[in-house]
């Protein structure tokens, strides 16, 4: 999940009612709303952030961050088992 800046938590409602009798309530998201079209973009930024943050320690999982993800799903690979079993543990460590 993405928190959203705690100024900007207005700007995302939900505007909800369980049947048409009753009234409408109003919901703040706290996080950001998946289907929105600033989405794909800002969950891919929050993975690169992150591996600028930790590159140190994972240098493999850094470059995958960087160029093999859209949004939630990497699309990667290695030539090697063992290299790719590496990128693996990095990739969840990180």
């Amino acid at each position: 999940m993405i928190l959203v800046n705690s100024e900007q938590i207005h700007l995302q409602r939900i505007l909800w009612r369980n049947n048409p009798q009753e009234p409408l309530q109003s919901f703040k998201i706290k996080t950001l709303a998946y289907g929105t079209s600033c989405a794909p973009y800002l969950a891919t930024k929050c993975l690169q952030h992150i591996a600028n943050l930790e590159e140190y320690p994972f240098p493999l999982a850094v470059s995958i961050f960087v160029r093999d993800f859209h949004m939630d799903d990497v699309l990667s690979g290695a030539n090697e088992l063992q290299e790719a079993l590496e990128i693996q543990k990095q990739l969840i460590e990180l």
